[in-house]
């Protein structure tokens, strides 16, 4: 089949051209608007509070330092913690923990429900905990624990996350002053994002940012998602599709006691809020994938070589013309 070619011969040159940048233009925009799903976020961060809820097939066990435990009690039931030397707490997914480091030094943790994932675990199950020896079952209630001693930075427990991980929340007034709190909120976060390279096989650095003071991140990018006022739930966090994976420990930076938190997240994009802003999602576009990838690189490198090639080629052709 012969196609008819005459209609392109008879346009204009600057009609061509025009065609040509349109094109362009567009398949760069369409490029630019797709969001590729396998990106991989390195995030390192010092806070000073975060909060985990694992999705509905994890189960996080928690081995904690010598301290105080107990069921937070409901209307008018008094409560009775208990201090012990030894202490584990095991949640999964249906539960929420939030995790704090007092100017002390203590640690505070908090555990009680969440309907983010929507999750059907059985409140007996929901949250389990073992001091001294002694297991038992918070069922719906909320557990709530004091580390005995301020953690000393190296030897304190190092503690792993999975799930959904946000850290750091907005400065409210008065900050828990009164408990010893100040105001807890995130000191500083560096994150990094890799995505794989066709050529080379390996995750190359395709972009990079710092989180200041105060700000958050969310590793489901669903701070400022509303919550369905039917169910209380979080229809953004069951379709975020991230997988966030690390660890916490105390660390010490300019004599303040914080939790350094490295963590993994790989999917499409993570949430991030300077303070007073609103949510950004942080993520890589495959067009900018494409822009850093190796094959590109030495593709355009060879265009360079051919063109210095020709170029040299001609100056000794009209060299020799010259000559004769």
């Amino acid at each position: 089949m012969k196609i008819d070619v005459e209609w392109l011969r008879r346009m204009p040159t600057w009609a061509r051209f025009g065609s040509v940048l349109a094109l362009t233009l567009a398949g760069s925009w369409l490029l630019s608007s797709v969001v590729t799903r396998d990106a991989s976020f390195s995030i390192n961060a010092d806070t000073e509070v975060l909060m985990i809820e694992p999705d509905c097939q994890q189960q996080i066990v928690w081995d904690l330092p010598p301290g105080r435990i107990g069921i937070v009690p409901l209307g008018d039931e008094e409560a009775s913690p208990t201090d012990a030397g030894r202490i584990s707490v095991a949640f999964r997914g249906g539960a929420r923990a939030q995790v704090r480091v007092a100017r002390d030094g203590r640690w505070l943790i908090d555990l009680g429900r969440s309907n983010s994932f929507g999750c059907a675990t059985t409140a007996e199950d929901l949250i389990r905990f073992d001091a001294d020896g002694r297991a038992t079952a918070a069922g719906a209630q909320d557990v709530f624990y004091r580390s005995a001693e301020p953690q000393t930075p190296g030897a304190g427990p190092v503690l792993l996350l999975k799930g959904r991980i946000v850290l750091g929340q907005e400065i409210a007034y008065g900050g828990g002053s009164a408990a010893g709190l100040g105001s807890p909120l995130l000191d500083r976060a560096r994150i990094e994002v890799r995505t794989p390279d066709a050529q080379t096989r390996q995750r190359r650095l395709i972009h990079e940012e710092a989180l200041d003071p105060g700000g958050m991140l969310d590793t489901h990018g669903c701070l400022d998602e509303p919550i369905d006022p039917q169910a209380a739930e979080f229809p953004c966090v069951r379709q975020a599709r991230t997988a966030a994976e690390g660890f916490l420990r105390a660390v010490k930076r300019d004599e303040r006691l914080l939790l350094e938190t490295q963590l993994s997240v790989n999917g499409r994009h993570i949430g991030v809020r300077q303070q007073g802003g609103s949510e950004r999602r942080v993520l890589i576009s495959v067009w900018s994938r494409l822009v850093s990838s190796s094959w590109l690189q030495l593709f355009a490198a060879g265009l360079i070589l051919v063109s210095t090639l020709v170029g040299i080629w001609d100056g000794l052709v009209r060299e020799e013309r010259d000559t004769h």
